[in-house]
């Protein structure tokens, strides 16, 4: 398994995997599909990123022309703790603020990089011009591109659609 695909955590229990011992309380690195797992039997906690690294990587998008390169690893792991973390009752109260600052993050981050998408395929990639005629279709366009923000948001939240 490649390192790219590990996601940190925190032991809540002892337990033994892979003949190897997590202990506790302390912070390991698995594979993303077994820390969902170890997540679902409630042996382990995710370690959500800090906000202030989402922040970081949100001025950086906006401060650049090109995409961010991110790799999967922070798409399973946005993924993962959307999905886990929206259940936050059991948490501290310490925690649910780290929690929601770190999601808060996420989400604008994942927002203003959906943007951009957007403006690439429509505008970039296409080679749309775009005449003063047209220009009375941009607030269209940019309802368009909230709805899809939304839709985008609650995938990743880990929301179900039916078709």
């Amino acid at each position: 398994m490649s390192d790219s695909n590990l996601l940190p955590f925190k032991a809540k229990k002892t337990f033994d995997l892979f003949n190897k011992k997590f202990e506790e309380g302390r912070e390991y690195e698995l594979h993303f599909i077994e820390v969902e797992v170890l997540i679902s039997e409630d042996l382990v906690d995710l370690i959500p990123l800090n906000s202030v690294d989402y922040r970081k990587m949100l001025n950086e998008e906006k401060d650049s022309e090109k995409m961010l390169k991110l790799d999967e690893n922070f798409f399973n792991f946005a993924r993962i703790s959307q999905k886990y973390l929206k259940e936050k009752s059991k948490l501290s109260e310490f925690d649910k603020k780290r929690y929601n600052d770190s999601a808060s993050a996420l989400r604008n981050f994942l927002r203003l990089r959906a943007e951009k998408i957007l403006k690439l395929l429509l505008i970039e990639n296409e080679k749309i011009e775009v005449h003063e005629e047209e220009l009375m279709f941009i607030p269209s366009i940019g309802k368009e591109i909230s709805r899809w923000i939304q839709f985008r948001e609650s995938i990743i939240k880990g929301d179900r659609y039916e078709a």
